[in-house]
């Protein structure tokens, strides 16, 4: 999948409120099965399964965890 198409396939999961950093190019061409990987885990922290952790140390950062 071309990273134009990830990106608005990931906006449909997540909304419109992402934004990508330069990176997400390079990464979405070079990382195999990114898209259906990277399309499942946004479906999952959209139900829920996976939760965000603001991390104390840089609090412009979001992390996700697998919920266990």
């Amino acid at each position: 999948m071309k990273a134009e198409n990830l990106k608005f396939e990931i906006r449909k999961i997540l909304g419109d409120n992402i934004s990508f950093n330069k990176g997400f190019y390079k990464y979405a061409k070079t990382i195999k099965n990114i898209d259906s990987a990277l399309l499942d885990w946004c479906n999952k922290i959209k139900e829920n399964k996976i939760r965000a952790i603001i991390p104390s140390i840089k609090k412009d950062y979001i992390i996700y965890s697998q919920k266990s």
